[in-house]
């Protein structure tokens, strides 16, 4: 009886052992666990803010102020000339009128735009 009493005794003083630093250890793993994602969420953040400001970049370039668009036009800003695939006037230019025939002309090659995939 004394035998299966110390057995007990020893088996239960494990198992709080074990209890409390399984408990220590599941602690810690929450904590690294919230630090890692919290330092994903920092990159994906950061990588959000990049695109974003790309963005407003690319939109401000495209859509100029009127008063950007005014300066460009006083100082002869060479974006003034650009064209864009689907616009109706691309590889359009007219520099002056005349009646005469055109002394050369632009073509534009569809298939050096296709994408390779």
């Amino acid at each position: 009886m004394l035998i299966g009493l110390a057995g007990t005794n020893s088996h239960l003083v494990f198992s709080i052992t074990a209890f409390f630093s399984e408990k220590k250890e599941i602690k810690e793993k929450k904590i690294k666990r919230e630090e890692v994602y919290n330092q994903y969420l920092l990159g994906i953040r950061k990588k959000l803010d990049t695109y974003k400001q790309s963005e407003i970049e690319a939109l401000h370039y495209n859509h100029p102020t009127m008063n950007e668009i005014a300066n460009m036009i006083h100082e002869y800003n060479p974006r003034i000339y650009e064209r864009d695939i689907n616009d109706d006037d691309f590889l359009t230019l007219s520099v002056g009128t005349t009646t005469d025939k055109s002394e050369y002309s632009v073509s534009l090659d569809y298939d050096c735009l296709k994408q390779k995939r």
